[in-house]
């Protein structure tokens, strides 16, 4: 038998040679001289990370070694391959899982040995121990990296302890005040225009992904992306850039490359430079609505009642009478979780449901003919009311279930020990990391015996709903005093959208789609999943 060294240098330093020879290419001619230096500084380059991270990524350490762990070289090849979270799962995950009674295992992943929870009442202990499990920052090895700058920072979604519970304290009105229903219904119109003047099919997620980037902006800090009229438009595509760069596996894997030799590599040094502007154009909102705030002050005019104040103002207006108002860095920080978090989640989570009800056409009906009994036939649209949404129990059973299928986010952000404790009877050391995975409890057949991986609404029908948040089966959001701050505003959008747009169109798959009731084929894109190449045939109905 080969030493495992052996095989891990074999089967891992190929990609990473190849990812570094691609990263550099840009910065060299088309010489030799240029080609023989690339080819030794990615082989040095590999050689050197793979001494460095030998140790650490092959087994877990000592302490965590009475856990059930997987090989590190499939967690490694699966990130560098991009595959999606349902993909890792079902290759990494379910396997490790079904060693042991309470499924509890460990796995290698970019922050390092982290332990997978994925029955509901582990689940439920481990999230009610907010003072045992803190959410941690990265290591200072990512410091500076385009990741940290982007989404990772003094916000909402990484603080932890009294630091979080101010902000959570300041953010809270600004979320649980009543939703834009009416912008979304002016966007949900403005999307509609697109459809209509696309060919003969439309690519899903792109659609979803501008409308809920444009109700974000706009009632999240009142900026307009266009992102729906203009895809290709400045801040659109360089915010869609900026997304697509911090999903690179290889930075994940390996930050000390954008740390050290962000300079070697042009592609990555032109990403710094559109967070830069990106950085610039919100700091920008963020001193103009200080100004008009404080002007509005000084005139003695009162806005604090105004419905249409987005969620940025009232977080500088919150916690100020008691000078405890947010930083401009925790603003700046905020809003890039709040944009991020709050725009591709919803993007995806409303794309898989049109995926599902594409495939289901008895149920696209069942759903359609609710909206109608509501909303009316009528050949104009009619955008739902928060009171209207509440009537549509088949639709919000449709949101449910899928959201069980396909929780957007698959993991909950890591919590680490700051004690020694137990999860489910096992011990767990201090410093140990740990998450949920929530695919895995989603589909568990444990929970769902009912054919967990097939797509039934009625699962949520209140005289057969047995699961649900409160005995933690069903946690898209997660839940107790960390659940998602954006929950409602996601699930606003989402009953708002689908009415409308079942209203307006009936849609199909076309004959080669690479989509099937059996599997979605999904993409990963900074741990959100979504439907992969999702092109729908749309036929109007007026």
């Amino acid at each position: 038998m080969e030493p495992v060294s052996k095989v891990w240098a074999s089967q891992l330093l190929p990609y990473v040679n190849n990812v570094l020879l691609k990263l550099l290419d840009s910065n060299n001619g088309n010489s030799n001289n240029g080609t023989v230096t690339r080819k030794i500084i990615s082989i040095s380059a590999a050689l050197f990370l793979f001494y460095i991270t030998y140790d650490k990524v092959m087994r877990p350490p000592k302490q965590l070694r009475h856990i059930t762990h997987g090989n590190p070289i499939k967690t490694l090849m699966a990130a560098l391959r991009q595959l999606s979270a349902d993909e890792i799962t079902r290759s990494i995950g379910y396997p490790l899982s079904s060693q042991t009674e309470n499924g509890l295992y460990t796995r290698f992943d970019a922050t390092g040995w982290t332990v997978i929870i994925n029955d509901p009442a582990i689940a439920k202990e481990y999230l009610f121990k907010s003072t045992t499990f803190v959410k941690s920052p990265l290591s200072d090895d990512f410091a500076g990296t385009l990741i940290t700058r982007f989404i990772v920072g003094p916000n909402i979604l990484f603080l932890s302890g009294q630091h979080w519970l101010d902000q959570r304290k300041i953010a809270n009105p600004a979320f649980r005040r009543s939703m834009p229903v009416a912008l979304f219904g002016r966007l949900t119109e403005k999307l509609f225009n697109v459809i209509d003047t696309t060919g003969d099919t439309s690519d899903v997620y792109d659609l979803m992904e501008r409308w809920t980037l444009d109700a974000l902006g706009n009632a999240g800090f009142g900026f307009d992306f266009d992102a729906i009229s203009s895809k290709q438009n400045k801040w659109v595509k360089k915010y869609n850039d900026i997304i697509n760069a911090t999903q690179n596996p290889i930075y994940g894997l390996f930050p000390i490359l954008e740390r050290r030799f962000l300079n070697w590599i042009p592609s990555r040094k032109k990403s710094h430079q559109d967070m830069d502007e990106f950085h610039d154009m919100i700091q920008c909102l963020i001193d103009k609505k200080r100004k008009l705030i404080q002007e509005q002050k000084e005139s003695g005019i009162s806005v604090m009642g105004d419905p249409e104040r987005d969620l940025l103002t009232m977080m500088i207006e919150g916690g100020q009478e008691e000078g405890q108002g947010l930083t401009d860095a925790e603003l700046l920080s905020n809003v890039y979780v709040f944009l991020f978090a709050g725009h591709d989640t919803t993007a995806s989570a409303i794309s898989f449901a049109i995926c599902f009800l594409a495939m289901y056409p008895e149920i696209q009906q069942r759903a359609r003919e609710e909206a109608i009994k509501i909303l009316g036939d009528e050949p104009k649209n009619v955008a739902p009311t928060v009171e209207q949404s509440q009537k549509m129990v088949y639709t919000e059973q449709i949101i449910k279930e899928t959201l069980r299928m396909y929780a957007p986010v698959d993991y909950l952000v890591p919590r680490c020990a700051v004690k020694d404790t137990e999860l489910g009877g096992v011990f767990i050391p201090k410093g140990t990391q740990v998450t949920v995975s929530i695919y895995q409890l989603h589909h568990s057949p444990r929970v769902w015996n009912d054919n967990p991986d097939k797509f039934n609404p009625d699962r949520f029908a209140s005289n057969t709903n047995t699961s649900s948040i409160e005995n933690y089966d069903w946690i898209p959001f997660s839940t107790g005093a960390r659940k998602c701050i954006g929950m409602n505003f996601s699930l606003s959008e989402q009953r708002l959208f689908l009415p409308m747009l079942l209203r307006k169109y009936v849609w199909r798959l076309p004959k080669d789609t690479i989509h099937s009731p059996e599997r979605i084929v999904t993409k990963q894109n900074l741990g959100v999943m979504s439907p992969k190449n999702l092109n729908v045939i749309f036929e109007r109905r007026y």
